[in-house]
């Protein structure tokens, strides 16, 4: 940004006492005989603002045509896949040990169970979540291995995710820095859906089934229900100081709506090693506000 290189060069800097120093051109704010080359430095700051613009641009549109072509652009396949590196797409390939786990999944919704009730299921039979098993390859989690809770969040991204039929979804995410726009979620509408790259995992039956129960437990929910709608969740004026007292890690804020006759947001905080099964003296610590 040329003009907030300008602004620290000119302004900024010389106000802190920091001496900038440009080898290639010569320049040095300490130097008494800059010359022009004050407004030599300035123009190439333009030149080079506007070509970092122009990369910027031509990158993100070879992205976007790389995933209308239904090429995957991401750095690791959801689980339940591999990336095929030897194929120009680089399709998913399954991943038969993590595929099963991921049906199971499908399956225990079609069964009942809530996804909390499956986040528990899957800590107590000691699964390494998507992330570690990417990292480690190991399914079930071995001695050496940090024992790492399965998120509500992350059964319901996997639920969610349209990879497990076929289809492969990209764009959820976009930033155009040449625009000055910063990474941000987008409308799905906005997506970049390509069906039937690669194997499903369930079938589309099953998907469709299981998103009609999850959009109905939804829609039934009081925390979800236009009851809350105008009950504005409150900032949190303990951050930065709420520690669990065991493990040293921040203590998650959240907030729910009490059950009755009049609406009230209650807000308590959790260990995030609250639902980890394998480790039962953090199970319970759950702080209200109030306390």
């Amino acid at each position: 940004d040329y003009l907030e290189t300008s602004n620290l060069i000119e302004t900024i800097f010389p106000f802190m006492g920091i001496r900038f120093i440009s080898v290639n051109d010569h320049f040095d704010t300490a130097g008494k005989t800059n010359g022009n080359k004050e407004l030599e430095v300035a123009l190439k700051n333009l030149v080079n603002d506007m070509y970092a613009r122009d990369v910027s641009r031509r990158v993100s549109v070879a992205r976007i045509q790389d995933q209308h072509r239904g090429r995957f652009l991401g750095s690791s396949a959801p689980y339940g896949y591999r990336i095929n590196e030897d194929d120009p797409l680089r399709r998913f390939i399954i991943d038969e040990p993590a595929a099963k786990v991921v049906q199971s999944i499908f399956e225990m919704v079609l069964s009942g169970l809530t996804i909390r009730d499956i986040s528990m299921g899957l800590q107590a039979q000691k699964l390494c979540i998507p992330a570690q098993y990417h990292c480690t390859g190991h399914l079930y989690r071995e001695q050496e291995d940090e024992a790492k809770r399965w998120h509500v969040g992350t059964v319901s991204n996997i639920l969610h995710n349209q990879a497990y039929i076929g289809n492969l979804v990209q764009g959820r995410r976009r930033a155009r820095h040449y625009k000055g726009e910063e990474r941000h979620h987008t409308e799905k509408d906005e997506w970049i859906i390509i069906e039937d790259t690669h194997e499903p995992i369930v079938s589309k039956e099953v998907f469709d089934a299981v998103e009609e129960i999850l959009a109905e437990k939804v829609k039934e929910s009081v925390f979800a229900s236009e009851r809350t709608k105008d009950i504005p969740v409150r900032p949190n004026r303990f951050k930065g100081i709420m520690y669990c007292g065991i493990c040293g890690q921040k203590l998650a804020y959240s907030s729910e709506v009490s059950r009755g006759s009049s609406l009230e947001r209650r807000y308590y905080f959790t260990c995030n090693q609250y639902y980890d099964l394998s480790i039962n003296r953090h199970r319970g610590i759950h702080i209200t506000e109030n306390t």
